[in-house]
């Protein structure tokens, strides 16, 4: 292993490199911590001023803990007095999401997950379904359920980070823009 600080200097005929090893494998997992740390749990992000995405349980209910087999869900919901109106996109593009272990592994994605998080890029949007929202919240729909969009072979605590993309109309209302939510951060637990 060598680092490159203005010449080459190679650890391994350095007479300490056991305790240099050690401290940068100490260090590499102290940062990893301090990093996971940092990425609290949050179920409900604003996509703009008075404009809100949130994940919630079947019921309905604010939650930033599920279960594998649990479907997840999510609202909408404004602080403005003026409508907000937009269009959700395809189910297939609706999400980006991705699974870690408690160990911050990346978890594969089903068939299903691979189908439901295909990326825009060149591709145009697909619009689905237009949404006025009008009051404090629309009515939720779901999201998915963990345990069909990811391969979870062992029992444990995993997070999910999601992203909404939908398309709102800009300020003129004439044109529309995809707009992407920043990351929701909730546990999924399978037993």
């Amino acid at each position: 292993m060598s680092f490159q600080f203005g010449h080459k200097f190679n650890m391994n005929k350095f007479k300490g490199n056991y305790v240099i090893k050690n401290l940068f494998t100490i260090t590499g997992c102290s940062l990893l911590l301090s990093f996971q740390a940092l990425a609290q749990l949050t179920n409900h992000v604003e996509i703009k001023p008075g404009f809100y995405f949130e994940v919630v349980n079947s019921s309905g209910a604010p939650s930033d803990h599920f279960e594998s087999g649990q479907t997840i869900r999510y609202i909408l919901s404004t602080t403005n007095h003026e409508a907000l109106l937009g269009r959700n996109l395809s189910p297939s593009q609706s999400f980006v999401f991705n699974l870690h272990d408690a160990a911050g592994h990346s978890i594969p994605k089903t068939n299903l997950g691979f189908e439901n998080s295909e990326l825009i890029g060149s591709n145009k949007p697909v619009l689905y379904s237009r949404f006025a929202i009008t009051s404090y919240s629309w009515p939720g729909r779901i999201m998915f359920r963990p345990d069909e969009y990811f391969v979870m072979t062992n029992n444990g605590i995993y997070t999910l980070e999601a992203q909404l993309r939908i398309w709102m109309l800009t300020t003129n209302r004439q044109n529309g823009v995809v707009i992407i939510s920043p990351l929701v951060r909730v546990q999924v637990e399978k037993r």
